[in-house]
Order: structure tokens, then sequence, then C-alpha cells
């Protein structure tokens, strides 16, 4: 999902289109999560029994190929929402090329 209001463009239209492409490009996101999965780097810091400092990031990192749109639409009055699928066959392969590379 993206939102309209946040688009750097003082022209309507290309407002909706540049929040169109940013929520395709979180649908991407998405599915790269879902099929690579996410690497989690964590640091806690405890001074005297007290925690003192708590930081976690993520990155995600994946080609995705063969993903299909199959819905693009306008939520609210400034949001648009954009849905994405790959086949299962697709995702098949990717998990047995993944398993032979690490053989």
């Amino acid at each position: 999902m993206s939102s309209v209001a946040i688009q750097p463009s003082k022209n309507l239209n290309q407002r909706r289109l540049l929040a169109i492409r940013a929520a395709k490009i979180d649908a991407y996101r998405v599915l790269a999560e879902q099929i690579h999965g996410v690497h989690l780097d964590g640091q806690t810091t405890v001074a005297e029994a007290i925690l003192t400092s708590d930081v976690l990031s993520s990155a995600v990192r994946g080609t995705i190929l063969g993903a299909e749109t199959i819905l693009i639409e306008a939520t609210g009055g400034d949001t648009y929402k954009v849905e994405m699928t790959i086949s299962q066959a697709h995702v098949d392969r990717l998990i047995l090329v993944y398993k032979n590379s690490l053989l």
C-alpha cells in the first residue's frame, strides 16, 4: 500500500501513479520476504541489569521472477493497494534450486 499525499509531485495524477508504483515495489518486497526470507541483525546492551539499548534491523535481498499483478485498487481517498502473486509451481522450482545450491 502507498499513500498519494506523500508522493513528491504537485500534479494529482502523477502522485497517483507514483503511489501505485510505490505500492507495487512494496508488494515485490513482501514477495521477496516470503520466498527468500528476512535477514535480521540485533544488538542488545545491558548495563547493571538495566536494558540500555536494543537495536534491530532487517534486510531483504532476492530476485522475483514470474510475479503477476492481480489487483490495483484505490482504498479510501488517499491510498492505493497492489496485490501480486506467484504460482506455486514457480515457488517450488525456486525452493528446489535453493536446496540444490546448499548441497
